[in-house]
């Protein structure tokens, strides 16, 4: 199941995917080095971390400019499975994930 989002920050594409890389981090996802191409990224959860019911999330994350500054990030997030239990974790992932990006965003730099 995929879920594409997307979020405006004020702060440039490289910027935008430093917080990106800050917030995937801090809730323990592994990034995928082979897809790091800036303004992008990879990053996926590892399974040997997670509770035995829940499905690893994917996410990759483009970083667009703005026309009149800021950054446009593309996110897709993606969760094995179909139905309302990979759709719970879904919306769960996606909501943990943005409110990370969106605390980091918010701090002064």
């Amino acid at each position: 199941m995929k879920r594409r989002l997307s979020l405006n920050l004020e702060a440039t594409p490289e910027a935008a995917i430093g917080i990106c890389t800050v917030a995937v981090r801090r809730l323990g996802w592994e990034l995928d080095s082979a897809a790091e191409k800036a303004p992008r990224l990879r990053a996926f959860e590892d399974q040997a971390r997670l509770c035995c019911v829940a499905s690893p999330a994917e996410v990759a994350i483009e970083a667009h400019a703005r026309t009149g500054g800021g950054s446009e990030l593309a996110l897709e997030i993606e969760v094995p499975g179909y139905g309302p239990v990979a759709g719970r974790q879904l919306r769960s992932r996606a909501s943990i994930l943005l409110e990370q990006i969106d605390e980091l965003a918010a701090k002064p730099v």
